[in-house]
């Protein structure tokens, strides 16, 4: 479905997208998510990366910090067995902290736990169409 003028609009305002990709984008994602880019927006209005409004809402904050710390300590565990399967093997020119596409993973388990709590959430990547991250 082709969205109104005036949603695109507001979602060029919001995201500094260019008319075509806006309307590509608005076209092609869920209705939920395109409000909430424009929900956080207002209400983050100096932020050069919007986050999904949802975390700050409180009678979330608690569940968000919890999913967050165990997500990304399980992450740095994992990490650390294939740094030290890596060192094992000789190899120590491919070690690293927090390698390029973690945070993706991260995103995507939290986005799954989070879900399974009842709540829907959109990472940084989603909220922030034209924004690259490692």
């Amino acid at each position: 479905m082709t969205p109104k003028a005036e949603i695109v609009k507001r979602f060029r305002e919001a995201t500094g997208m260019g008319w075509l990709a806006s309307k590509l984008f608005l076209a092609g994602r869920s209705p939920e998510l395109c409000e909430r880019i424009l929900e956080a927006r207002l209400q983050q209005p100096g932020s050069n990366t919007l986050h999904d409004p949802t975390e700050d809402h409180p009678d979330y904050a608690e569940t968000f910090v919890m999913v967050r710390n165990l997500t990304e300590k399980e992450l740095r565990e994992e990490i650390a067995l294939r740094n030290a399967a890596r060192r094992d093997a000789g190899d120590t020119t491919t070690l690293r902290e927090w390698p390029l596409g973690t945070c993706h993973l991260m995103w995507r388990r939290m986005k799954e736990r989070l879900a399974v709590a009842g709540i829907t959430w959109y990472s940084l990547a989603e909220m922030n169409p034209e924004h690259h991250f490692d």
